[in-house]
C-alpha cells in the first residue's frame, strides 16, 4: 500500500510538471526589424517562423502589433 501511495504521488508530480511546461512554454510569432527610411518613415521587416519575411514601408513614428492568443483546455495541455 505504501508503494503504491508512493506511485500515486509522483504520478501526480509528474502530470502537474506537464500541465506547467505546457501552460508556459512560448514560441516566437514574429520578429521585427525597423530600419530609417528617411524623415518621418521607416522600413519594417517583419520574419515570421512559418512563412516568408515581409516589408512595409511606414510612415510616423509608431508601430502596433496586435496578436490573439489560443488557450487550451487543462485536459488539452496535459495531452500537449
Amino acid at each position: 500500500m505504501l508503494l503504491l501511495g508512493q506511485l500515486a504521488i509522483c504520478a501526480l508530480i509528474v502530470v502537474g510538471t506537464q500541465g506547467y511546461r505546457a501552460l508556459t512554454q512560448e514560441q516566437v510569432a514574429a520578429t521585427i526589424e525597423t530600419y530609417p527610411a528617411g524623415p518621418g518613415a521607416f522600413k519594417a521587416r517583419f520574419s515570421f517562423p512559418e512563412g516568408p519575411d515581409t516589408s512595409f514601408v511606414l510612415a510616423g513614428d509608431e508601430i502596433y502589433v496586435d496578436a490573439h492568443m489560443l488557450k487550451w483546455t487543462s485536459l488539452g495541455t496535459i495531452l500537449d
